[in-house]
């Protein structure tokens, strides 16, 4: 794979393949009343190299146009924080730099190998980077493979998108902007929501200490702290509910275009009647004794369905 092939032909030697195959693994030669015409073969192009007996005797031009959309996609990636965008091709050195000028990427390697690619993934993992790989070929599968997260393209080859952590379903390679952007969106979420639960948990627990929560919740008959904690869960679970619907929809600007006031105003009632109650389970259960626990948390689901509803219909009046 990625080199060349050999056979006979009237008993000379014929080999077509790669620069490294053709001039490097057989030693084969340009002739000398050639060698103007090879220096000046446009670059643009991918090539391959005919040897007949030892000696450069044709090459083929395959035309391989650069996607339109390339350069934007690397500097959108790059703008999304993605960092040293490296590319990797079987084609010559010629051909490397000039489609490497064109699209602006921070490194670039000519006339690899599948393994080579491969390698430089583990190199970089072994750095500590965190290397995503982006392939269509079967020579890129060793590399997608060993990459952190491995993305293929969907008309690339069969392999590859086996073997790739994800496929992207068009052509247009600025998916990958797309699902860079989601991916970032989601991470900010998750930290945000994070930092509030660590946030909220640890005032909680001030509150706790300093006796501020335990008087206003004991006649509540559960008798200590965790009740407070059961109800205001209620607006946590409302912000995850939220969180995931904003990533699924792109943003919370679009969420509040699907969804009216009245939904909104449902749903938040839903979650401050129905999570405490599940969050309180095991001072209900201590309190009531465990046959009891199940039925009271299915008619607390029942109960805030109703008033959820019940909600729903009052601001849709209005």
């Amino acid at each position: 794979v990625a080199h060349g092939i050999a056979t006979y032909v009237n008993g000379e030697r014929v080999v077509i393949g790669s620069h490294h195959f053709v001039f490097d693994d057989e030693q084969c030669i340009i002739p000398d009343e050639h060698k103007q015409a090879f220096d000046e073969l446009p670059p643009y192009y991918s090539h391959l190299y005919m040897a007949i007996g030892g000696k450069l005797a044709a090459v083929i031009l395959i035309e391989d146009p650069l996607r339109d959309e390339a350069k934007d996609t690397i500097d959108a990636l790059r703008s999304l924080g993605v960092k040293n965008i490296v590319m990797m091709t079987g084609d010559s050195e010629r051909t490397a730099a000039a489609i490497a000028r064109r699209v602006g990427v921070d490194e670039y390697y000519s006339e690899v190998l599948p393994e080579d690619k491969a390698g430089f993934v583990e190199r970089e993992k072994a750095l500590g980077h965190k290397v995503i790989m982006i392939g269509d070929g079967i020579n890129d599968s060793p590399a997608l493979s060993a990459a952190d997260v491995g993305i293929a393209i969907s008309e690339g080859a069969e392999i590859a998108r086996e073997i790739a952590d994800i496929t992207i379903s068009e052509e247009n390679l600025y998916q990958l902007v797309t699902l860079k952007a989601i991916s970032n969106g989601l991470m900010k979420r998750i930290h945000g929501n994070y930092r509030f639960v660590i946030g909220f948990n640890l005032g909680l627990i001030l509150l706790g200490v300093a006796g501020v929560i335990a008087p206003v919740f004991a006649p509540l008959g559960f008798g200590d702290w965790r009740i407070s904690t059961a109800l205001i869960s209620g607006f946590m679970a409302k912000e995850s509910v939220v969180s995931t619907l904003s990533i699924l929809f792109g943003s919370t600007a679009a969420l509040t275009a699907v969804i009216n006031t009245a939904g909104a105003a449902a749903l938040l009632i839903f979650c401050l009647l129905y999570t405490p109650c599940v969050a309180a389970i095991a001072s209900i259960k201590r309190e009531l004794g465990g046959k009891w626990a199940i039925g009271v948390v299915i008619f607390q689901c029942v109960i805030a369905w109703v008033a959820a509803f019940i909600v729903h219909g009052i601001v849709c009046l209005f």
